[in-house]
Parts: C-alpha cells; sequence; structure tokens
C-alpha cells in the first residue's frame, strides 16, 4: 500500500528521519482526539512522536504547542504505546517538531 501524506513537508520530514538513522514506526498516527504526524525510533531506543510544520508565517510553529495541543499528543502517544508490544512499550519517549521551511529543516527533539 503507498503511503500518503497530507503534505509534501511530511514526507521531506520522514526522509530526514531516516538519514539521520530512525526507524520510522507511523506517519499520520490518529487517535480520536489527535493525530501525530511522525513516529520515529532513534538509535538508543526512544520512541519520538513528532509534528510537522511547513509554513513561514510570522508565529515560530514552537509557539503552536500549546497546553491543549500537548495534551492531546500525549494521550495520542499513550493509544500509540498500547498498540506495541509490552517491552517496546515501556521505551522512553520524547515530543518534538520538524519544521520544514524554504527547503531547510530543522529538528527540535525532546520539547516535553
Amino acid at each position: 500500500m503507498e503511503k500518503r501524506f497530507r503534505h509534501p513537508s511530511e514526507e521531506q520530514a520522514e526522509q530526514y528521519i531516516r538519514n539521520l538513522g530512525f526507524q520510522v514506526l507511523g506517519h499520520n498516527f490518529h487517535a480520536g482526539f489527535a493525530e501525530i504526524d511522525l513516529i520515529a525510533r532513534d538509535g538508543e531506543g526512544v520512541i519520538h512522536f513528532i509534528e510537522v510544520k511547513s509554513y513561514a508565517g510570522e508565529t515560530h510553529p514552537l509557539e503552536t504547542f500549546t497546553k491543549p495541543r500537548t495534551q492531546r499528543m500525549k494521550r495520542a502517544a499513550g493509544a500509540f504505546l498500547s498498540q506495541l508490544s509490552e517491552r517496546e512499550g515501556q521505551s522512553s519517549v520524547a515530543f518534538g517538531l520538524i519544521w520544514v521551511k524554504q527547503g531547510e529543516i530543522v529538528f527540535y527533539p525532546g520539547l516535553f
């Protein structure tokens, strides 16, 4: 089955994370109340739940991480982790942002 990306920036972000040596575990994961754009495991076993942004507005994408948004992401992450095996579900987790802007990619891992 072919992957469907909502936006070209999500495909760029996935390729970027793979180039860093991450294993992609999921893409556009929906948990009813939230969506996580990209889920990947780094070389140390940490599972990263990543929001992908691609706009060039006056507001920095980091400002989109409001308390309600972070709570929704955490609940969605919990739903994803509950689907993994018991051992995998006990992995450390991190939440981050990949900002794709005008051909440049900036990764903000471990925001919360």
